[in-house]
């Protein structure tokens, strides 16, 4: 049997903090029962949303507001910059990741992006888990240059016009 406690997923295309992972430790440090904690960062196709979801009444939504800080109870999270704890691998069944759809590609008749972490974070809230998002994570997405929350709001201010970006969801963070 290992020692390990953890496995941190960082994404080979994405530039992450020389800090990321004491940044990540730092919340299991402060409280140990959170077994799941993402990065922030940003898909590199327009309009460059953030990579996390909550879901309100039963739809997902990307989010678009959020506090700097630590954010509990997000629906999916992308696995370019997790931090997972191993009992979260004995909680769900395998396959622990997979492909997964559904409520995705409905939503967006071009969007490609569900990929194995999303069916994971299925899994993981379906077992009861809590999902952590700290925004305060910087992890710039590879394109033809790095893809950052400056990104994703200069495409906001140049396309008021698109409501999928206004929607009003509040975060709270803890």
């Amino acid at each position: 049997m290992s020692d390990w406690t953890h496995i941190l997923m960082l994404d080979a295309d994405q530039k992450h903090q020389i800090d990321i992972v004491q940044m990540m430790a730092r919340h299991v440090i402060d409280d140990p029962e959170r077994l799941i904690i993402g990065g922030l960062y940003y898909n590199r196709r327009e309009p460059f949303l953030p990579l996390a979801w909550i879901e309100q009444d039963g739809e997902l939504y990307q989010i678009h507001k959020w506090e700097k800080g630590l954010i509990e109870g997000l629906a999916l999270i992308a696995g370019g910059c997790m931090l997972i704890n191993k009992k979260v691998f004995e909680m769900i069944e395998r396959p622990w990741f997979y492909n997964d759809y559904e409520g995705l590609q409905e939503k967006k008749g071009d969007f490609v992006y569900p990929t194995e972490d999303i069916g994971f974070c299925r899994k993981a809230r379906k077992a009861g888990i809590t999902i952590y998002l700290d925004t305060t994570i910087n992890s710039p997405h590879a394109r033809s240059g790095w893809v950052d929350e400056q990104t994703y709001r200069t495409y906001c201010e140049m396309h008021p016009e698109d409501p999928e970006l206004f929607k009003e969801l509040a975060y709270e963070k803890i």
